[in-house]
């Protein structure tokens, strides 16, 4: 090997190696990730090194070799973030959560589920959205019409996804949610109460049953909010989308409200527990009827529409190029 570096990337659970060979750089992997036992296979960019972990978004492209000198996060801001995140975010999550759940669990008894969703639950994620720091922008109201019901499918990258669509969002909503949520105290009994829709996303029939029973409540401008991808993205790229929702969309006759997100996976890092304050883009596009589409048509089209809305909005930094030496073309 003609030289090592190492660097932390922005994240700082994930460790960086990258080999440069006298030729060509070859490839670059973790060398020790807290967070993820995984191991990507090599990486080469036609000599350009990406100068991120495969874990982290938005990878700087570089040649220069030189611009992997150490780096690491100030001693300070570690122990700053450490604070930020379990004696004031964490206490504040958990107390905001059971107190507030109870309240739900009490109003929905006295027949007020849609208010508990509509007032609570919407300030449940503004208040955590505020005890985090996180700003938000949203895009593309205009797009919505008062009084109308939508099925909103988004995409999905971090937890911090679930208080945009809640708090900064003027639509009113309830979840589609996978059934192991159920068990989380406070929360699962009163997102039940609330008349959420858990699934099992192991039985597609029995999923859809779940969400035929809650037919009902998709009416009178609430809407109904799918992830349809059915996990969070690892790497920022929009996955297949699961049909679900689009099979409802076509049933009820209920244009599809589609919802793109970028920079919540900043913030959080799907399966990671290092939250950062910062800013968040939460974009509505215009909702697409289902006419005489079925549900794998609609889904496809849908799944287009949006994937072309995240690649225009997502950075794409241009890599020049390199000759076989690893030197940038004049």
């Amino acid at each position: 090997f003609g030289k090592a570096a190492h660097r932390i990337c922005p994240f700082e659970e994930h460790y960086v190696t990258s080999y440069l060979f006298e030729k060509y750089i070859t490839q670059l992997y973790p060398a020790r990730c807290r967070g993820s036992s995984e191991r990507p296979p090599p990486n080469a960019h036609n000599g350009i090194l990406r100068d991120t972990c495969h874990l982290c978004p938005d990878p700087q492209l570089t040649s220069d070799p030189s611009a992997l000198s150490v780096s690491r996060e100030p001693a300070w801001l570690t122990v700053l973030l450490a604070i930020y995140r379990w004696i004031w975010v964490a206490p504040v999550l958990a107390f905001s959560t059971a107190v507030l759940a109870t309240v739900i669990v009490l109003l929905c008894a006295l027949g007020l589920p849609g208010l508990s969703s509509r007032v609570i639950g919407t300030f449940w994620a503004r208040l955590n959205m505020a005890a985090s720091f996180i700003r938000a922008t949203v895009k593309g109201t205009e797009h919505l019409t008062p009084g109308q019901s939508y099925v909103v499918v988004a995409n999905h990258q971090s937890l911090i996804d679930i208080y945009l669509l809640f708090g900064a969002t003027p639509i009113d909503i309830i979840w589609v949610m996978k059934q192991e949520l159920r068990r989380v105290p406070f929360l699962g009994l009163a997102c039940d109460r609330m008349g959420y829709i858990y699934i099992d996303r192991g039985n597609t029939e029995a999923a859809l049953r779940s969400i035929s029973a809650a037919k009902h409540r998709i009416s009178n401008g609430v809407s109904v909010v799918f992830f349809p991808e059915g996990t969070r993205s690892r790497d920022g790229s929009l996955g297949t989308f699961k049909r679900g929702a689009f099979h409802l969309a076509t049933e009820l006759d209920l244009p599809v409200l589609p919802i793109t997100i970028q920079g919540t996976r900043d913030l959080l890092p799907s399966d990671s527990a290092a939250l950062r304050p910062g800013h968040a883009t939460l974009t509505i596009h215009p909702p697409i009827a289902p006419a005489d589409m079925d549900a794998r048509t609609l889904t496809n089209v849908v799944h287009r529409q949006m994937e072309q809305a995240l690649n225009g909005q997502r950075r794409q930094p241009p890599a020049p190029p390199i000759h076989s030496r690893g030197e940038p073309t004049p």
